[in-house]
């Protein structure tokens, strides 16, 4: 319908005036938003309807049948009856105690309200009978949940790609397939026989395939191939027994623990079994490699443990065969190995696995709370599913039409085939590098033409040159600042950069143009989200996609801004969230308010650590806001639902547009050091963020690191940091492996490129340029340095700050300096 109305437009330019062709477009626009929302209003009202009609039943069902409802303790309501249902409970009355009170969903029996909101349904309601399977699946109700599947499917076949992952669901609720017995206080036994299929599910394999077969576990690869149970917080003692049966000439069983222990340090223990003889491994820290050690008859069972946190010990039967006192242990990690002498397919098979250990209460409800999060995302990726398409969705731009000189058939087809290539999941560098030639050709030959330059525009992106998308936008809208699309575009990176009245100026300009442009309320709802105007984001993105219900921008920002709405931890959800504030702080978690005031005190104190070497932004600021999360996969799930990343790989982040710092304490993470690191390291963003809103990003990781480091010596009394201990000695391994340090290289870095394969040396060279730019360097490099921050304050661009600091100093004279400096360097 659009192109075919752009066409009729551009005939309409041509043939009369350009003002009469306008006037005709916004009548057009206006007339086709007014459908959009007269379809959104019957839709919510009809879905309204079915909720009142769905309410009625459960009234009338109810009346004539009274239920009983059960709240735990003891407490139970008699002869209750419906009377309202909320998004989050019910309201109901009860004949004894004769009382009316809402009840949340999280304070019943799941299968209660399952049955409560199935008698809701209008048995033809497919749409209904979905919803209820779903949040069958969400409390655990396998069976029922697939009965209602079933039941939709065999009315609408069009929902079978929609189904949740009934399997999947019911593996994340379990938090060890292997056989897990109490054997009294924290102390637990998982015992793996590999009779089941499903034990193999928890652990993580590297290097090639494992898989159960006839009661063993049997591991296949042509090199080493690793099998990993999850990581557990285990102290106190811990004994791990493996059954190996003698493996092939050449071929090793290898079976052991590793342990990260106190002040950074780590340590392994293995046994490895060839023939009947076994030889115990060892490896002083998880980046060496394992030596040899005693050799002995293997007599009897291998039994490995670790007793009082530091007493390690090999036993076979009843004989010690090795022992070692190791610092203070943290955390343990069991694991299984095969491996070869010479390369060459292989197997390493185990016949059963044992584990004893002490594992706090506090860590298995951590892994609850991830089974349920886990959960709640399976499921909540249905939200945003939407019509499917066979490739990118190509519109007629109106710059066709506005241009006073229409653009022949061939540049035309040449446009539309970039746009088709620019419209990819992914595009070859060299195609990209082809078309942006081709569309710089273009704008130079046609400079009437505006849609070059949104093209162009739309190329950068790939870069992740927001400067130079909004120079080619700039560009257009000088030459035609009617094209809507262009203003649009340039609006969405606006909002990005957090420049609203901008962006409030560009929507404005598109949606005069064209009422119903899809791309500018879109980008309109952006903006109120990032202005937490969450109601008014909500409508904006329901417009965007009843305009365009294939747009699944528009989609995630809709799920988003709802869950934002909501919060992490909303009424109904089963959590307290608790709230700190403090001066410059407001903390939030479901962890507990001791937590919550914990953090907001170590953030001031950091804070204050900040100001001396960076002094704060000029004017008032709002307070920081922080997210703490009790569990890493409820962390997941909450950046997913509000941002479409779940940001794996992390510990935490700080979210520019979002404004907020979001992290969760590790259960494993026994010391917390890990988890405060990444505290004043994320703090360390949050702070900047209004200070040099786009710093380059070897500058903002590398700072970060380097005053999360000088926070935490700050409150270890002097010790240092283990995680930049970590990244010193990683960064002078690289370097002596010929790592490339080139200075200006990681200076012009983007993003993408820093956080690529290598991203963890970036990080360490980054921290280790900003330690000796500021404490190390000559006078003329110090002060390029503070020249270069300084320039970056006042906006500059990374070009011109570089200029202005670093491009008049012997930047290779430097480096090197730098490169004699970290490798002698002992942290």
């Amino acid at each position: 319908m659009r192109t075919a109305a752009f066409l009729l437009l551009a005939a309409i330019l041509l043939a009369g005036p350009r003002e009469d062709a306008l006037t005709a477009w916004k009548d057009q626009g206006e007339k086709h938003l007014a459908d959009a929302r007269a379809d959104l209003a019957k839709r919510k009202d009809e879905a309204a309807k079915r909720h009142a009609a769905g309410e009625a039943r459960l009234r009338e069902a109810t009346t004539k049948s009274p239920v009983e409802i059960d709240l735990g303790g003891g407490k139970l309501l008699h002869c209750c009856t419906v009377v309202e249902v909320k998004d989050d409970g019910f309201v109901v009355k009860a004949a004894d105690p004769p009382v009316q009170m809402k009840v949340l969903f999280t304070a019943l029996p799941a299968q209660t309200v399952f049955d409560l909101r199935k008698a809701m349904l209008d048995p033809e309601d497919i749409a209904g009978r979905f919803a209820v399977g779903r949040l069958a699946a969400r409390l655990g109700l396998y069976i029922d949940a697939q009965k209602e599947f079933d039941a939709v499917v065999a009315k609408d076949p069009s929902y079978q790609d929609r189904l949740p992952d009934l399997e999947q669901l019911k593996h994340r609720a379990t938090i060890f397939h292997g056989k897990m017995t109490a054997l009294g206080g924290d102390r637990y036994r998982v015992l793996y026989d590999f009779v089941a299929a499903d034990e193999v599910q928890d652990f993580a394999v590297e290097g090639g395939t494992a898989k159960v077969e006839k009661g063993s576990i049997v591991l296949e690869g042509d090199d080493d191939v690793s099998l990993s149970l999850r990581e557990l917080a285990l102290s106190g003692e811990v004994a791990l027994a493996v059954d190996a049966p003698p493996a092939a000439k050449g071929v090793q069983a290898i079976w052991g623990l590793t342990f990260t222990c106190s002040a950074g340090k780590s340590f392994g223990l293995a046994v490895t079994r060839a023939g009947e003889k076994g030889k115990v491994l060892t490896e002083e820290n998880l980046e060496a490699d394992w030596e040899d050690g005693d050799e002995f008859d293997l007599s009897g069972p291998v039994r490995l443990s670790l007793a009082h946190g530091t007493a390690l010990s090999v036993k076979c039967g009843d004989k010690e065969v090795w022992s070692k006192e190791i610092a203070a242990v943290q955390t343990c990690q069991p694991f299984l190995e095969g491996g070869i002498d010479e390369k060459g397919k292989f197997q390493a098979v185990f016949d059963k696995m044992e584990l004893e250990g002490r594992i706090p209460h506090e860590f298995l409800r951590k892994l609850a709370a991830d089974v349920e999060a886990a959960a709640m995302r399976t499921l909540e990726d249905d939200l945003v599913a939407g019509p499917g398409g066979t490739g990118p969705k190509i519109e007629e731009l109106s710059a066709y039409a506005l241009c006073p000189e229409p653009l022949p058939d061939d540049a035309r087809k040449e446009l539309e085939r970039i746009r088709g290539d620019l419209g990819k999941d992914e595009v070859d560098d060299d195609l990209l590098a082809k078309d942006v030639e081709a569309l710089e050709a273009m704008a130079k030959e046609r400079p009437k033409f505006a849609g070059a330059w949104l093209v162009l525009s739309e190329a950068q992106a790939f870069d992740g040159r927001e400067d130079l998308q909004l120079e080619d936008l700039d560009k257009a809208i000088a030459i035609e600042p009617a094209f809507h699309e262009a203003l649009a575009a340039r609006a969405a990176l606006h909002v990005e950069r957090r420049e609203r009245e901008a962006a409030e100026k560009d929507v404005a300009g598109a949606l005069a143009v064209r009422p119903d442009d899809e791309a500018a309320i879109r980008a309109r709802g952006y903006l109120r989200t990032q202005e937490q105007k969450y109601p008014q984001a909500i409508d904006d993105f329901e417009l965007a996609l009843a305009l365009d219900p294939a747009d699944a921008q528009a989609a995630s920002y809709l799920k988003a801004a709802r869950h934002l709405m909501a919060g992490p931890w909303p009424e109904g959800s089963g959590k307290t969230e608790h709230k700190k504030e403090t001066e410059h702080y407001v903390v939030r978690t479901d962890i507990s308010m001791a937590k919550a005031a914990q953090y907001a005190t170590r953030l001031e104190k950091a804070r204050a650590i900040y100001e001396k070497g960076v002094p704060p932004a000029a004017g008032p600021a709002k307070k920081a806001v922080v997210l703490v999360f009790d569990s890493e996969e409820a962390y997941h799930t909450y950046a997913e639902l509000t941002q479409d990343d779940r940001a794996e790989s992390t510990l935490g982040y700080y979210s520019p547009f979002y404004e907020q710092l979001f992290l969760f304490e590790g259960a494993t993470d026994m010391s917390g050091l890990e988890t405060m690191h990444t505290l004043y390291h994320e703090g360390f963003h949050q702070y900047l963020d209004p200070i040099v809103s786009d710093p380059p990003t070897w500058l903002d990781e590398g700072l970060a690191d380097y005053y999360a480091g000088k926070v935490l010596e700050a409150e270890l009394g002097g010790k240092r940091d283990p995680d930049v201990q970590g990244m010193v000695a990683d960064l002078k391994g690289a370097i002596g492996a010929g790592w490339e340090t080139d200075f200006a290289k990681i200076m012009e870095m983007s993003q993408p490129d820093f956080y690529a394969d290598g991203a963890y040396t970036r990080y360490a060279q980054a921290w280790s340029m900003c330690a000796w730019f500021q404490e190390v360097a000559p006078a003329e490099a110090k002060g390029a340095f503070a020249e270069y921050f300084a320039a970056l304050r006042t906006g500059k661009g990374y070009d011109d700050a570089f200029e202005a600091s670093f491009g008049k100093i012997d930047l290779a004279a430097a480096e090197k300096a730098w490169k004699e400096w970290i490798t002698a360097l002992e942290y």
